[in-house]
């Protein structure tokens, strides 16, 4: 009898060697396994801060300001340093990559180039970095793991932007702000508009001279683009350009998205984004314009009427006029005056570039080398995280 009492003591012990071990790599796993993922959190943040930071950088020097190679050193000196600063010890595991735009998306060059390498590739929009860190276990090196890694990877692009916040109801012609330098100022002109007549409603220089004419308030309720035909189409929110919306839009901005389009309705650039044109003469809603404040305004090339516009559209605004912006950029400029009793409105162009951090860019607007980038300064350029 004690014979078998001695046998169950045995297995008892072993059955309880077989649990502690159990224990102890659960435990270990909980540990060390909550330890990567914090690990890996670490990680991203350092991935998706060195992308931005780098990819900053190269919308800065898509219009050159330094040579190639001192160009790239100084995105890599952005990207390792902000890899530090977000718990990267070991910047020799940082590595970046220019990517490139395609019609599939966003995609690393083949073979690769290297952030670092004394060169960016001609088309370059944004950059793809990779972090990885490696740790000593604590409870796991008790079953043979005695290290384990957390790695991530991010990609930032950069471009004109395509979120709205910011943009206000009326634009500039793209001749008079591509011939223009920063810091020089228009006077935007809604008084004497005729809907019919492409010569009234003149923006004129700092010497009063007409260097454009526009078509009266640009209707951002009802903005459309030939690639979207279908369910919620076009973006409107109001087809009449009701003087109340407009002046909400001129206070506080649109917070839509504006596509772009190549420059040159005349010669086939028609695919991009059109906003009605609003006719009549409304004042009331330059008094909202804010002052001394960065706003962004689109910029076209032309205000074809609704014809010849390329099919498929939508039906015509159900105001009047039936006139459109063909939208060719955006430009960030600053309202040093309104006079709503005149029908005028003064603003100038900023003297750098304003790089909007948070909102959509659009890599198929050329790149590193594009003349599309630098085609206006200053320029309103989005810098954001490809997902």
């Amino acid at each position: 009898m004690n014979r078998y009492r001695d046998a169950e003591r045995g297995q008892a012990i072993v059955i309880a060697v077989f649990v502690i071990v159990g224990l102890l790599a659960v435990t270990g796993l909980a540990i060390d396994g909550g330890s990567a993922m914090l690990e890996r959190r670490r990680m991203q943040n350092a991935a998706d801060a060195a992308a931005l930071a780098a990819t900053r950088i190269l919308a800065i020097e898509m219009c050159p300001v330094h040579t190639v190679s001192e160009a790239d050193g100084l995105i890599r000196d952005q990207m390792l340093l902000q890899a530090g600063n977000n718990g990267v010890e070991n910047l020799a595991a940082v590595q970046g990559q220019y990517v490139r735009y395609t019609t599939d998306g966003i995609a690393p060059y083949d073979p690769p180039v290297l952030v670092g390498a004394g060169v960016i590739p001609h088309g370059a929009v944004g950059v793809r970095v990779t972090t990885a860190i490696s740790r000593a276990t604590h409870f796991l090196g008790l079953v043979g793991q005695q290290t384990a890694g957390a790695g991530a990877n991010a990609t930032a692009i950069t471009g004109p932007p395509l979120q709205g916040s910011g943009i206000r109801p009326f634009g500039l012609p793209y001749e008079a702000v591509a011939n223009a330098d920063p810091g020089d100022c228009f006077t935007v002109v809604f008084k004497n508009c005729t809907a019919d007549d492409e010569t009234s409603c003149p923006i004129e220089d700092e010497s009063g001279n007409v260097v454009g004419h526009h078509r009266n308030w640009l209707n951002l309720g009802w903005v459309w683009n030939a690639h979207e035909a279908g369910a919620g189409w076009p973006r409107c929110v109001d087809s009449s350009g009701d003087a109340a919306i407009l002046k909400e839009l001129m206070r506080n901005g649109w917070q839509g998205t504006i596509i772009p389009d190549c420059y040159g309705w005349d010669s086939g650039c028609r695919i991009g984004d059109f906003a009605h044109a609003k006719p009549g003469t409304t004042s009331s809603p330059i008094g909202e314009a804010p002052e001394d404040e960065i706003i962004y305004l689109p910029v076209f090339d032309k205000t074809p009427s609704y014809p010849p516009i390329p099919a498929p559209k939508p039906v015509d605004a159900t105001q009047g006029g039936g006139y459109y912006y063909h939208i060719v950029d955006l430009v960030p400029v600053e309202v040093v005056d309104q006079r709503r009793g005149q029908g005028e409105i003064d603003v100038c162009l900023l003297d750098s570039d304003i790089i909007i951090p948070n909102g959509q860019a659009n890599p198929a607007a050329g790149g590193y080398g594009s003349t599309r980038q630098c085609a206006l300064r200053p320029r309103a350029i989005a810098v954001t995280l490809w997902r």
